[in-house]
């Protein structure tokens, strides 16, 4: 008589359902190693799909587990759930790549009653291999397709640096929940980066429809705060996430394409977000126009073309003078901007009551620095805040 026969799929713990996929993927291996050639190839998702669901089966069954994995139809995630119980597998293949997209940040197709979930993956062609991990603990970072997705990577060197880990790491009130909700997490079923992944669920962040901008907005908000470390641009996400002010376009256009009032609207906000234009640092107010869908190969010339201009008496680059001359322009457009928005532009902590001197003070700053004239500033900042 065989003996820890389950007859209950709910009574299978995950010290178990572990248990099984690590014999789940010594036998997909063992597959490969009987029929190399079989690997070499493109194979269809639906037939490894139909691999795994097989062995495991098999797996479960060679070591006496009353269970069965069902392949799910339809969108659904994962793609493979076990009846009745609260396991799951997504399937993923890729050729000679460990790294492929995961599901949405939101995780709006995941079936009910599935909390724990292992990701089968297929990396066929040269080399092909099998390996079966903790969906959690693949999580190597977000990108952006029609909406934030998880990006998949099987080799992270180390599984507990996941982007989930991040997240929460960098979140005060994430950081209250993880001491929560820690007693309410089965430390044997949370391995590495899991862990964190369990966190945002058991927060009520992950799997609830009416939680899906509060999963958004903590994506959200590590990456502008890693952005101010780095200097890139949250290009795909809204200046605000309840209440939307401004979302990023479908379509781009060229700058060579744009009206003469466009372009120049343009830069009075470009002046205006970024003064340190005019010290020639053009990568901010790049990498801004591409979020608003706009190219432009030669964005210093629309700031710098057409040689010294007189201000009064005296000759200065063509910045300066387009400054000057948009001084009540800019002072227009930075009474519109919210204090967010200028101290994330303005890389500052605070906003000065009187915010158009502020900006004549940053801007005189990177013009004079750009010049390597520093004695020149309060002649610049007079100019400027005139």
């Amino acid at each position: 008589m065989q003996e820890n026969i389950i007859t209950n799929d709910r009574e299978m713990n995950y010290s178990t359902f572990m248990q099984l996929m690590a014999a789940t993927e010594k036998a997909l291996n063992e597959q490969i190693r009987d029929n190399h050639s079989m690997f070499e190839s493109n194979i269809k998702a639906s037939d490894v799909e139909e691999m795994v669901c097989k062995t495991v089966n098999e797996c479960a069954t060679n070591n006496a587990l009353n269970v069965q994995f069902n392949r799910i139809s339809g969108n659904k995630f994962p793609d493979l759930a076990l009846a009745g119980g609260r396991f799951g597998i997504e399937v993923k293949s890729r050729c000679n790549s460990w790294e492929t997209l995961g599901n949405s940040v939101l995780e709006s197709t995941r079936l009910e009653g599935i909390e724990k979930i292992y990701v089968a993956y297929l990396n066929y062609g040269s080399n092909p291999e099998f390996k079966l991990k903790p969906y959690g603990a693949t999580l190597n970072d977000i990108v952006v397709t029609h909406m934030p997705r998880y990006k998949i990577k099987m080799d992270m060197a180390k599984e507990d640096d996941t982007i989930c880990k991040k997240i929460v790491e960098s979140n005060d009130e994430l950081k209250k929940a993880l001491e929560n909700n820690f007693k309410k997490i089965d430390l044997n079923e949370s391995q590495s980066g899991d862990l964190f992944y369990d966190v945002l669920r058991k927060d009520g962040m992950l799997n609830e429809n009416s939680a899906e901008s509060k999963i958004v907005r903590n994506v959200i908000d590590y990456f502008r705060e890693e952005n101010k470390k780095t200097g890139k641009n949250l290009w795909w996400a809204s200046t605000e996430i309840d209440g939307i002010e401004e979302s990023a376009p479908v379509y781009l256009q060229s700058w060579a394409e744009m009206s003469k009032e466009d372009k120049e609207g343009y830069k009075i906000r470009l002046f205006t977000l970024y003064p340190k234009v005019l010290g020639s640092h053009y990568k901010e107010a790049s990498l801004w126009l591409v979020r608003k869908g706009i190219g432009c190969h030669n964005l210093r010339d629309q700031f710098t073309a057409g040689g010294k201009k007189l201000i009064g008496d005296e000759l200065y680059p063509a910045v300066l003078f387009r400054a000057y001359n948009y001084k009540e322009k800019i002072k227009e457009e930075i009474s519109r901007l919210s204090d967010d928005e200028l101290k994330e532009a303005w890389q500052c902590k605070e906003i000065e009551d009187n915010r158009y001197l502020q900006w004549a003070g940053l801007a005189s700053y990177y013009y004079t620095k750009q010049n390597k004239n520093h004695k020149e500033y309060k002649k610049i900042f007079k100019l400027l805040k005139a």
